[in-house]
């Protein structure tokens, strides 16, 4: 091989290597910094670390997002005094932007769903409650919710948000967020709008 031919192969090899970099790192919005930019629509889901709150979770990534999501954590059981809820925030994306649609979340294995927001209901602070609406079923009959439908995402930052509690049962805990334009769950939905988070319940 000629020294001009092995230096355009060695061009050719490093150019090839920095295109697929490119691709791992900011196409698919796990890890890379970037919502996916696809037409497709895409369902992403992750645990947020509540800094600087009194429900900060350290066992999460400081910067689980949409752009960058942590899904998977280790969590002590909440007590009487101490509440250690897990925040479960997701996004629905296309085109590098997040949309509002219709969304179920629905939790199996041990703890519950604690809050399922309405998306515009800001009486809390003072505002009015709007036309979007959220609702819990409690399918296996203990008292606690283990799905929850909300009609839009909020407002203030485009991402759909529930909180999930555990105080008694030590075990794992799995979260499925989709699209679900008929409300009745994510089994009949194609994994491209779906995706979970899991939590490891630990005894205290």
């Amino acid at each position: 091989m000629t020294k001009s031919l092995l230096r355009i192969v060695m061009l050719m090899t490093l150019l090839m290597g920095l295109g697929g970099s490119a691709y791992a790192h900011g196409s698919d919005g796990d890890g890379g910094g970037d919502l996916p930019r696809g037409k497709r629509l895409r369902a992403i889901s992750y645990i947020n670390p509540d800094l600087g709150l009194p429900t900060a979770n350290p066992s999460v990534d400081d910067d689980s997002s949409c752009e960058s999501p942590d899904r998977d954590d280790r969590q002590r059981l909440s007590t009487a005094t101490k509440d250690r809820n897990v925040h479960n925030d997701a996004c629905l994306v296309r085109y590098g932007k997040r949309v509002s649609r219709l969304v179920a979340w629905i939790s199996t294995g041990v703890g519950y769903i604690r809050a399922c927001p309405d998306p515009d209901d800001l009486r809390a602070t003072g505002g009015q409650n709007g036309p979007e609406t959220a609702r819990t079923e409690d399918t296996d009959g203990d008292g606690f919710a283990d799905e929850c439908y909300q009609s839009a995402y909020e407002e203030a930052n485009e991402e759909f948000h529930i909180r999930l509690n555990n105080f008694d049962d030590p075990g794992s805990q799995y979260v499925e967020f989709c699209l679900d334009r008929d409300g009745d769950g994510c089994d009949d939905v194609n994994k491209r709008v779906r995706d979970s988070i899991s939590i490891k319940w630990l005894d205290n």
